[in-house]
C-alpha cells in the first residue's frame, strides 16, 4: 500500500502536468485580454458585426515564430479584447509547429484542425485550414471576455 507521502507526491506531479498543458497567455503582443481597442495604438477597423469589432494594427509584426502571416486581427466584444486571429500564409503543419514549440502537443488533433485547451476553458487556441496545403488560421479566444 502506498504511503500518504507518495500519494501526495504523485498527485502534485499530476497536477503540475495538467497545469503545464493549459495554455496561458495574458494577452497578445502587449494587449491584455479585456483591454479596449485604444490599447492597440494606430489601427484600422477591418470588421464589425453587432457588438464585435476587429482591427489590424499598423506596422504589426507579420511573423508568428517562423510562420509568415497575412495579417493579425484583434477582436473586441463590447470594447474588450477577447479574440486574436492570425491569418497565415503557410499551412496548418507549419503554423502548428511554431505554436507547439512553446505550448506542447494539442489536446485535439484531426487533419485540418488542432486545438489547445477545452472549448469552454479560460483560454482556447485552435488552428485550422480549409483543405490540405491551404493557408491556416489561428484563433486565440479568451472565453471570459467572449460572453
Amino acid at each position: 500500500m502506498p504511503s500518504l507521502r507518495s500519494v501526495l507526491a504523485s498527485s502534485a506531479i499530476s497536477l503540475c502536468a495538467v497545469a503545464a498543458q493549459a495554455v496561458e497567455l495574458r494577452g497578445f503582443r502587449g494587449v491584455m485580454w479585456g483591454d479596449a481597442p485604444a490599447y492597440l495604438g494606430p489601427a484600422q477597423q477591418v470588421q464589425a458585426d453587432g457588438s464585435v469589432s476587429c482591427y489590424r494594427r499598423e506596422n504589426d509584426n507579420l511573423l508568428f515564430g517562423d510562420s509568415p502571416l497575412e495579417g493579425v486581427r484583434y477582436c473586441f466584444q463590447r470594447d474588450r479584447l477577447f479574440l486574436v486571429i492570425l491569418d497565415a500564409t503557410v499551412g496548418l503543419d507549419s503554423l502548428m509547429a511554431d505554436f507547439r514549440s512553446g505550448y506542447g502537443a494539442p489536446d485535439v488533433y484531426t487533419p485540418g484542425y488542432a486545438r489547445w485547451g477545452a472549448a469552454d476553458a479560460a483560454l482556447m487556441v485552435d488552428i485550422s485550414a480549409p483543405q490540405p496545403g491551404a493557408a491556416a488560421m489561428m484563433r486565440i479566444v479568451a472565453n471570459d471576455y467572449a460572453r
